[in-house]
């Protein structure tokens, strides 16, 4: 290998400029003006005018398509409410409605104990308004006034003579020296003893003191009922008895019920023909199995009854709620 060290080493030889600075400076000069030229000229050519005339129909064009047409706009229009200073009060034969009703009692107790209703009287046992109305009549009708009765047995009966005592006739049959004094009394003027004793017995609860429920540690928390609606003065009572023993019949409670609470609040409509629709859970209860239950049960009871012709809506829209080991009061 042979290397050649040598500290020489010779800059390349330039190539000469094709043109000098002055010529590129003139040339540059003279190109700047032809484009001012240019961009002065050029809008008054022909074929310009022509180009920028399109161009600006195209916008214009471009411009309607984008703008509707007054037939199209939407026009605002602000309405103020007419707010009256005092609600007109309503007719004497206005419609009546049940929705805002609430079951409450008078009095409440402060410590409840149990969900049975609030109430003062002097019998642990529930008793029957009928009974008691049948009392109050029975003690207002007039008592049948008693045959006229000899001046003798006006006398006895002063003299303290027990009413219950055989008459002086059947005396006078077991005592004969007293039988020429004594006055024939005719069956039909007196009664015998035993229809006195039968009158009596019937009247029974004449003389028995009144009998009111008593429960004091009653719950009258406001509840609403499991099946809600607004009747608007229509008898439901037989359609709602029907419907309402179709949905428990239908309602197959779970397994889980033996060991969980809650309740399930479930919305619908049911249509005049009695179909049942929009069926949805407003408020679940947590647990799956209550929830698809109570839906099924309303799901299985359609088509139910029609509702009553009076109604004057074509649906009734019902708040039901399904109660799992829980009464209305312990929500």
């Amino acid at each position: 290998m042979h290397l050649i060290i040598d500290e020489f080493r010779p800059e390349p030889e330039a190539l000469e400029s094709a043109i000098s600075r002055r010529e590129g400076i003139l040339l540059s000069i003279i190109f700047h003006l032809l484009v001012v030229v240019a961009v002065l000229l050029a809008p008054r050519l022909p074929f310009v005018q022509t180009l920028l005339q399109q161009a600006a129909e195209a916008r214009a064009r471009a411009v309607e398509r984008a703008t509707p047409s007054p037939e199209e706009t939407p026009r605002f229009v602000f309405v103020t409410p007419r707010v009256p200073e005092t609600p007109p009060k309503p007719p004497p034969d206005a419609m009546l409605s049940d929705s805002d009703a609430e079951a409450r009692a008078r009095e409440r107790a402060e410590r409840p104990t149990n969900e049975l209703p609030f109430s003062r009287g002097n019998s642990p046992d529930f008793m029957d308004e009928r009974r008691a109305e049948a009392r109050a009549r029975g003690t207002e009708e007039a008592s049948p006034k008693p045959p006229p009765e000899p001046p003798r047995q006006a006398e006895n009966q002063t003299n303290g003579s027990n009413p219950l005592e055989l008459p002086e006739r059947e005396r006078a049959e077991t005592v004969p020296e007293r039988s020429t004094t004594a006055p024939a009394v005719t069956p039909q003027a007196r009664a015998s003893p035993g229809d006195v004793l039968g009158r009596a017995l019937e009247d029974l609860d004449r003389y028995l003191p009144e009998e009111t429920f008593e429960n004091p540690g009653g719950n009258a928390a406001r509840y609403g009922q499991d099946f809600d609606f607004d009747r608007k003065g229509v008898e439901f009572g037989p359609w709602i008895r029907f419907f309402r023993a179709q949905v428990r019949s239908n309602w197959l409670v779970p397994d889980a019920a033996q060991l969980l609470k809650g309740h399930v609040v479930i919305t619908l409509n049911v249509w005049k023909d009695g179909r049942i629709s929009d069926i949805g859970v407003v408020r679940p209860s947590g647990i799956d199995a209550f929830d698809r239950a109570a839906v099924n049960a309303l799901r299985w009871s359609s088509p139910t009854r029609p509702l009553p012709p009076e109604y004057p809506d074509d649906r009734v829209f019902f708040t039901v709620t399904f109660y799992y080991n829980e009464w209305p009061g312990s929500r």
